[in-house]
């Protein structure tokens, strides 16, 4: 049986992936549908995935700049629960609970388990 190294990539890392750049698309769409005017649409829609992609880069990428577990998690948990609070404002409400339980168990397994890095 081959070992699995440290830099192999499991189905988790890929669902993490997707489950992230799904992220970036909810708060990128909450935010051209929160604001009432175009140039809020503008920059929400715009200013919140950017937000979000600049804090998970410093923090929260397995390259990032501050390698600090503690402000890791934070930013994780920061931006996929602001994904999935958006969700709920963007989706069928069955839709939204199956969203934010798939990025809740998948965070959760990057952490505890067999796919914990």
């Amino acid at each position: 049986m081959a070992q699995t190294g440290a830099n192999d990539i499991t189905v988790n890392d890929v669902v993490a992936f997707l489950v992230e750049v799904a992220a970036l698309l909810s708060l990128s769409a909450w935010g051209f549908h929160a604001g009432s005017s175009l140039v809020a649409r503008l920059f929400f829609g715009l200013g919140t995935p950017i937000l979000a992609i600049a804090l998970w880069s410093l923090f929260a990428a397995p390259r990032s700049v501050f390698a600090m577990p503690a402000a890791r998690l934070t930013v994780k948990v920061l931006v996929l629960g602001a994904a999935a609070l958006a969700s709920f404002t963007l989706l069928p409400v069955g839709w939204a609970v199956a969203f934010t339980i798939l990025v809740a168990a998948n965070t959760l397994l990057l952490y505890v388990g067999p796919f914990a890095r």
